[in-house]
Order: C-alpha cells, then structure tokens, then sequence
C-alpha cells in the first residue's frame, strides 16, 4: 500500500494560468498534453474553446464562479 506522502509526490497536476478573459498565458506541460498540443501553441488561446463542446457550458460556469487569489503566484515558463 502507497503511504500518502508516496502520492503526493507522483501527484502530477496540469495547471493553467489564465488572463481576466479566459486566455492562457501560460501552463505546465502536464497541461499542454492533456489539451493535446506543445505548451507554445496553447499560449493565447481561449481556454473555452480547448474543451469538448459538451462540457464548454460547465467549464464557463465554473470559471465564472470562480475567483483567483489576491497574491497568486506569476507564471513562470518551465521550457
């Protein structure tokens, strides 16, 4: 049995940085793979518009009713 400390060390989360209108600014490339392209190629884009059509109602829904904290951490390219 993996102890917890084991897991969140293999933990491997995508993270998105995004601008005030949903465009990516940056991710890791956890992300990038997981959106299916190079982390260059990402940069710019809505983030909407990555995911299924089906699903683009919930995501917009949750970005919405979302807030990002005061002192988030600035992105910085891993690349």
């Amino acid at each position: 049995m993996e102890t917890i400390q084991h897991k969140l060390q293999e933990f491997n989360p995508g993270i998105v940085w995004l601008d005030p209108n949903n465009i990516i600014i940056g991710l890791n490339r956890f992300a990038a793979e997981t959106f299916g392209g190079e982390t260059g190629e990402l940069v710019g884009q809505e983030v909407l518009q990555l995911h299924p059509k089906n699903s683009q109602d919930k995501v917009k829904f949750l970005l919405d009713n979302s807030s990002c904290p005061v002192f988030s951490p600035s992105y910085e390219h891993d690349d």
